[in-house]
């Protein structure tokens, strides 16, 4: 696997949707069935889910329509990229 690390590039990818983090582009080139598959997770780690792409424009875009979920009964708010208060899990 191979890190994408160009800032233009990663300046496309919206935060997370989740917890507002920052995401990462890697290029999947160990993938016999899809050599040229791009992954784009959260950086966060204690944060879930992930996007693949047959190229890094379908990847990104599959990240940016990621929409907030509810957790804990509270729902993330993506204008502003951050989350509410989660309360005590």
């Amino acid at each position: 696997m191979s890190q994408i690390t160009d800032p233009a590039v990663l300046s496309r990818l919206l935060p997370c949707p989740f917890c507002g983090g920052a995401a990462e582009l890697v290029v999947d080139d160990n993938d016999l069935d899809y050599p040229d598959k791009v992954n784009v997770w959260c950086v966060n780690s204690h944060c879930w889910g992930s996007n693949s792409g047959s190229d890094i424009d379908d990847a990104i875009a599959k990240w940016n329509k990621r929409e907030p979920k509810a957790v804990l009964g509270k729902t993330i708010v993506r204008p502003e990229y951050s989350i509410d208060e989660l309360g005590d899990a």
